[in-house]
């Protein structure tokens, strides 16, 4: 989206659309200007302090050059896109400016690779993005993962082990209703520091809390409810890739690699694009007992030119089928003689 006035758009094709997005933040400027004008010189220019001071924050500027830079990398990587035409991608409006923003501002201070790898995950979305609705969804996750420190990510893990992991019982499957307060304290292991880790998480929409039902007579504090892992929480989950890190007795597919070979999911034609999904897995009811859940690994959705376009613009409607693991389109038929479940 082209602005009437040529100077508030910067040239696509040209290093300062790089220049321009990492402007937008004003803490983002001194880390991700260095990926633009090429290391951590560029982000000290002009900072004055004694020489100890001078130390400290060369290396911290070193620390953050590296992680914008990594987040940029491998969001150019998963989007199939060198970091200038990614970054060229971003350019496309205020809104996909203000996303890439946003996210690089919160890769500098990112400590943890599942921080990094989450953030990656939703610039290289929001650079494939057209639709506003995508883009603001982004925008969550890039708030999101802008507030969570280890702690929270520790918390958060907790919901998607089973019993048996938790330590609580024999039981390896998912606590089906979530966890309850003591439960949840005990296996945090924060104390009283559990409560504010629990509020980030629950302000976000990660997890979900349901008051016990009390009496009206009833005396004393109010009841902690039942706290659950919410849609939202699983898909932040699946972004920073936690899931294959937990052992959740994940079933793999039997090749989940898609290859040039496999052609494309709807024609067949040769695969030129390989798009990562929204999610890295998927829940799947076992069939003898519905409260067992496993994870089936969600691979890349190999394409050619003529469906990367469809499936950017919402044309193309995705779907995967769990009994051979295998992508396809929607409500067509697979070789096992199953419907394609349309993947959202």
């Amino acid at each position: 989206m082209k602005s009437d006035n040529s100077d508030d758009q910067p040239d696509q094709t040209s290093g300062e659309g790089r220049r321009w997005l990492v402007e937008t933040g004003a803490t983002a400027g001194g880390a991700a200007l260095g990926y633009a004008i090429g290391g951590v010189e560029g982000a000290m220019v002009g900072a004055v302090a004694p020489s100890f001071a001078e130390l400290a924050f060369r290396q911290l500027a070193s620390w953050r050059v590296r992680h914008v830079n990594q987040v940029i990398e491998d969001a150019a990587a998963k989007a199939q896109m060198t970091p200038e035409g990614l970054i060229a991608r971003l350019m496309q409006s205020e809104l996909h400016g203000e996303l890439a923003a946003k996210i690089l501002i919160a890769a500098q201070d990112a400590g943890t690779a599942e921080r990094l790898r989450g953030l990656s995950r939703s610039l290289a979305r929001g650079a494939l993005a057209i639709d506003t609705a995508e883009i603001t969804t982004e925008l969550l996750y890039a708030r999101a993962f802008a507030d969570l420190d280890a702690p929270h990510i520790r918390t958060l893990s907790l919901f998607a082990k089973t019993w048996e992991q938790l330590g609580l019982s024999s039981d390896d499957t998912l606590p089906p209703d979530g966890l309850n307060y003591t439960q949840l304290q005990g296996c945090a292991g924060l104390g009283d520091n559990l409560d504010p880790v629990l509020g980030v998480l629950l302000r976000h929409g990660l997890l979900d809390e349901r008051q016990a039902g009390l009496s009206e007579f009833a005396a004393g504090p109010v009841s902690r409810g039942q706290i659950r892992l919410t849609e939202f929480g699983r898909a932040l989950l699946d972004r920073m890739e936690l899931l294959g890190r937990v052992d959740l007795g994940m079933a793999t597919a039997r090749d989940t690699t898609p290859t040039a070979t496999d052609g494309c999911l709807v024609c067949g034609a040769a695969v030129t694009h390989q798009p990562i999904p929204s999610r890295n897995s998927i829940a799947v009811a076992d069939l003898d007992d519905p409260t067992r859940v496993t994870y089936q690994h969600l691979p890349r959705m190999p394409v050619c030119d003529v469906h990367l376009q469809s499936l950017i613009t919402g044309h193309l409607a995705v779907g995967w089928c769990e009994s051979c693991q295998r992508w396809g389109e929607a409500s067509t038929e697979c070789q096992c003689g199953k419907p394609f479940m349309r993947f959202r």
